[in-house]
């Protein structure tokens, strides 16, 4: 469980029970909760630009040869059927 570190200049630090919410100094937690929480962060992070145009030109690529795929075997299709 987090813990709240007081640190005033003429005084020695002290660990309070504040919760993070009301504490002004700085919050102590464990290795465990700081790795779930670089975890959690990383989620929300945006990606770099490369990946963003790597993911979106291969969804691109993907649709446009799924569609010019199809449109080239309807007219396969439409050929072979006229005869």
């Amino acid at each position: 469980m987090p813990a709240c570190l007081q640190v005033v200049a003429s005084q020695p630090a002290m660990v309070t029970a504040d919760t993070p919410d009301q504490c002004s100094g700085y919050v102590l937690v464990t290795g465990t909760e700081y790795q779930n929480l670089q975890a959690v962060a990383s989620i929300w992070q945006v990606p770099d630009t490369g990946d963003l145009q790597t993911a979106f030109m291969s969804s691109f690529t993907l649709v446009m040869v799924a569609y010019l795929s199809a449109w080239a075997y309807a007219q396969l299709i439409n050929f072979l059927s006229e005869k």
